[in-house]
């Protein structure tokens, strides 16, 4: 458990550092949002995508149906 936790706090602190560089953030025109983080300390690439839909997105009256969603895309119905 004392090695999770001592990897975790170096992962947070490096994490912070990289957040240090140059941000960009422009929005396609299609309406997709990109944001680049440079990061030169590695020669790697790290590509995310994020999805602003689940929970916290739901409108009231609606909620389980992203959980919902969840299920189904992962269990392959």
């Amino acid at each position: 458990m004392l090695r999770f936790t001592g990897a975790a706090l170096v992962a947070a602190s490096l994490a912070g550092s990289a957040l240090a560089g140059d941000v960009t953030h422009f929005t396609l025109d299609n309406g997709l949002e990109a944001v680049v983080i440079e990061d030169h300390r590695a020669p790697v690439v790290v590509h995310m995508v994020w999805y602003r839909a689940g929970s916290a997105d739901e409108v009231p009256g609606k909620s389980g149906v992203a959980h919902f969603l969840e299920h189904l895309m992962f269990k392959g119905t």
